[in-house]
This record gives C-alpha cells, sequence and structure tokens, in this order.
C-alpha cells in the first residue's frame, strides 16, 4: 500500500509538472509510468504518445532517457 502511495504521489508531481511546463516531454512519460504502475493502462498509453507528439526534440529526449535506465544505445544506426 505504501508503494501505491508513491506512485499516487508520482502521479501528482508529474501532473505539476506538466501544468508548469507543457513542453516536458519526460514528465508525461513519467506520468505514463507511474500511472501504469498503478494497473491504469490507458491513461499512460495517451500520455506517452502526447510527450512524442510534440516533435522530434521530445522523441528525443525520451530516447535519452530510455537509453539512461536500460543502458542500451537507441539512437540511429544501432
Amino acid at each position: 500500500m505504501a508503494q501505491q502511495g508513491q506512485y499516487e504521489e508520482a502521479v501528482r508531481d508529474f501532473t505539476e509538472a506538466i501544468r508548469l511546463d507543457p513542453d516536458a516531454a519526460v514528465a508525461y512519460l513519467s506520468r505514463g509510468s507511474a500511472q501504469a504502475d498503478l494497473g491504469r493502462f490507458a491513461e499512460p498509453s495517451l500520455y506517452i504518445l502526447a510527450s512524442l507528439t510534440a516533435g522530434p526534440k521530445h522523441g528525443y529526449a525520451i530516447m535519452v532517457d530510455v537509453e539512461t535506465i536500460t543502458g542500451s544505445p537507441m539512437g540511429p544506426g544501432t
């Protein structure tokens, strides 16, 4: 239950981050991830798509985050 509370808090924090900076692609991605951890699978897809629709800059930001988390390169030619 405590872990669920942390995810709920993360959703609130990322919602605030999106309010403050609607172009923060990582906030959309992170909010979607926190919601998925809570078992909410429809909303995360929308937030992840929103993070990608703002343009290549945002897609690149997400790619860098995924590379950092996984340790695997995702750039062109990999």
